[in-house]
């Protein structure tokens, strides 16, 4: 009968047959790629094809050797402040690019710094006219290649202080800007304003003043209020008179008067101002 005797060249109480590293003793077998061959033998721990002398994450995969605030311990293993930006990783929103304000535009756990859509508007941010403001249809009204709902707010006219904006009088509202009746009333008689009303466009979402004057109903674009533009107007063949009244349904305008004899009802498609080729145009 032959004897076998078991055979533990480091000492560490593993046989040499069971032993992931024989010639160094590691009684903990640890083994953390999982190759088969103990760390302390393994001259490439986590298996990443990078040396365990010349890794900078030696037990955790990270071939690309990434170290963002060049510290020398690899991002995957720096649990501290791998942006060096003051906040840990396990509190800071992005964690790999050095963002010490936490600023998060749209609310979504990721920081600006790392979002490529800060609004979360759907554009990513090198198309978006305005990368930290929802513009998912990037209006720019003026073509100045900044989102409307980047622009700074305009600047009135005139300020309403001590209840007067300017020459007029007013109570809580800017004078954004001003028409003179004699430019939206046609010049016969002296013309006067009379009713106003508003229009926005359901498509475009452009805003238009509709104002009723003595003999006409002018309209305006309002939708940049310090650069209105008068678009023309549509007379009446009833002669003047003081009352002329503005409202809208449905897209139209329907304009009536007082005291005018057969005047009737006007019933304008105010869809006609989305395009006004040289105004102001009478309609």
């Amino acid at each position: 009968m032959e004897t076998v005797t078991a055979t533990d060249t480091d000492g560490d109480s593993f046989n040499d047959s069971v032993d992931n590293c024989p010639s160094l003793a590691n009684q903990d077998q640890l083994d953390t790629d999982g190759d088969g061959i103990g760390d302390l033998c393994d001259t490439d721990d986590d298996g990443d094809g990078i040396l365990d002398v010349d890794d900078n994450c030696p037990l955790n995969a990270n071939p690309n050797q990434e170290d963002a605030d060049s510290n020398g311990v690899g991002d995957v293993c720096d649990d501290n402040d791998d942006d060096d930006d003051g906040i840990l990783d396990v509190n800071d929103n992005c964690p790999i690019i050095a963002n010490p304000d936490q600023l998060d535009s749209d609310g979504d756990g990721l920081g600006d710094a790392c979002d490529d859509d800060d609004d979360n508007d759907g554009i990513v941010d090198p198309d978006d006219n305005c990368p930290l403001t929802p513009n998912p249809d990037q209006e720019d009204a003026d073509s100045d290649g900044v989102g409307d709902a980047c622009e700074p707010p305009s600047s009135p006219l005139f300020s309403c202080e001590n209840g007067s904006a300017g020459p007029y009088r007013c109570n809580n509202f800017d004078l954004m800007s001003h028409i003179p009746i004699s430019t939206l009333a046609t010049t016969a008689g002296t013309p006067e304003g009379s009713d106003i009303w508003g229009w926005t466009d359901p498509t475009t979402g452009n805003e238009y003043a509709l104002v009723g004057t003595t003999n006409s109903t002018a309209f305006v674009d309002i939708t940049d209020p310090t650069s209105p533009v008068f678009l023309g107007r549509m007379e009446t063949s009833a002669g003047t008179n003081f009352w002329r009244d503005v409202k809208v349904y449905n897209n139209y305008a329907f304009i009536v008067a007082d005291n005018v004899g057969s005047h009737g009802m006007q019933v304008f498609d105010l869809t006609r101002l989305r395009n006004v080729p040289n105004p102001p145009e009478t309609f």
